[in-house]
């Protein structure tokens, strides 16, 4: 099955979604608001050792993982999701204050074409909120979702929400498993079970994120919720390669990706290095400098970052320039190979790559 990531919204579309986030909310629905079809008596138990795949940005195996795994997040408030999806609170006011037909917007109306992705997003609200997200809340995740966050975090920035603690307050490990077998489920767990699961959870074994998307893709609440059959979508850059904020650097492909420790891309785009240099291999950020010189005809550059030595330092920079100001390529040649050993970007690209990465940032070069 092809999935197609769907395309992000500008503020007109977005700003629908978040007029259903600042309309007074309707009162709380009654339980089974989300379960559309009879859970069966005689479903399948839930294990302690059964467990949902985890998102491929967990890359555990690799020799970062243990000095960088994946940062866990809080819920954000509401200014930090309207943020992230570039909306302007001033146009959301307006649009609020325009119309009060919900149907007016775009956004609100049209019909989501991942639903294998973006229903595991409804199920954790289902599950944890018992109500479904509005289009404003589920476009935010899913586009997390789909920009690398790995969904058991989703799941458990959900237990920091103030929804959350409204519901339940702070449970300990006992508590939650409960609570997901008689909110997710519908049903008691017996003690035996719920021993075994906090002591999973007690001993590092599984995180609380782990064991909440146990429940909320399980067949049974899949089939309860009349919702989709779970597909993981794929990651926006090369899998099992890293762990933790670092910067991917493919030989052939001439394009670096910027990760963050949360596992979701930052940023991606072409640069022109040279072919076999530096060699695939592991480095880190030693050096920056705001302006740069070749060590020969007077070439120069700016927002150097320096990852790699060999017949000379190696990094990462602007396109140079020789001393007429003539850059030595055009942006248009971005992405294929013509420097003598450095990894020439675009400008703006530089400016970025410089401010984001630190000294000592992972910098790992594919094939």
């Amino acid at each position: 099955m092809t999935l197609h990531r769907p395309r992000r919204w500008v503020v007109p579309f977005v700003a629908a979604a978040v007029w259903f986030a600042i309309v007074p909310a309707a009162p709380a629905a009654a339980s089974g608001t989300c379960v559309v079809a009879p859970q069966a008596a005689g479903a399948a138990a839930i294990a302690p050792g059964t467990m949902v795949g985890r998102d491929a940005a967990f890359n555990d195996a690799d020799p970062d993982a243990a000095v960088a795994p994946l940062r866990s997040i809080r819920y954000p408030d509401e200014a930090a999701m309207w943020s992230r999806l570039h909306v302007d609170e001033r146009a959301v006011v307006e649009a609020a204050e325009a119309s009060d037909d919900s149907g007016a917007y775009p956004f609100a109306a049209r019909a989501r074409s991942d639903r294998g992705v973006s229903d595991s997003i409804v199920r954790l609200f289902c599950g944890l909120f018992d109500r479904r997200p509005d289009p404003f809340e589920l476009e935010y995740w899913a586009d997390r979702y789909w920009n690398g966050l790995p969904l058991v975090t989703i799941a458990e920035a959900f237990t920091t929400s103030a929804e959350f603690i409204a519901r339940y307050g702070m449970p300990d490990d006992q508590a939650l498993v409960t609570v997901l077998y008689r909110d997710v489920l519908g049903r008691s767990p017996d003690p035996g079970t719920v021993a075994a699961f906090a002591e999973k959870l007690r001993s590092g074994a599984l995180r609380r994120g782990d064991l909440i998307v146990t429940f909320t893709e399980s067949a049974e609440y899949v089939a309860a919720t009349a919702t989709a059959t779970p597909v993981k979508p794929p990651l926006p850059y090369p899998d099992d390669v890293g762990s933790g904020r670092r910067i991917l650097y493919t030989d052939s492909g001439q394009r670096i990706w910027l990760i963050d420790d949360t596992g979701e891309l930052v940023k991606t785009h072409q640069v022109s290095g040279r072919r076999g240099v530096p060699g695939v291999g592991r480095y880190r950020v030693y050096s920056k400098s705001r302006h740069a010189w070749a060590p020969y005809d007077g070439i120069t550059m700016e927002y150097m970052v320096r990852f790699a030595r060999g017949e000379w330092p190696y990094g990462f920079h602007s396109i140079p320039i020789w001393p007429d100001k003539r850059p030595l390529q055009t942006k248009e040649q971005l992405g294929t190979h013509r420097s003598g050993g450095c990894v020439r970007q675009d400008f703006d690209d530089a400016k970025f790559v410089f401010d984001w990465a630190d000294i000592g940032t992972r910098v790992i070069v594919i094939p």
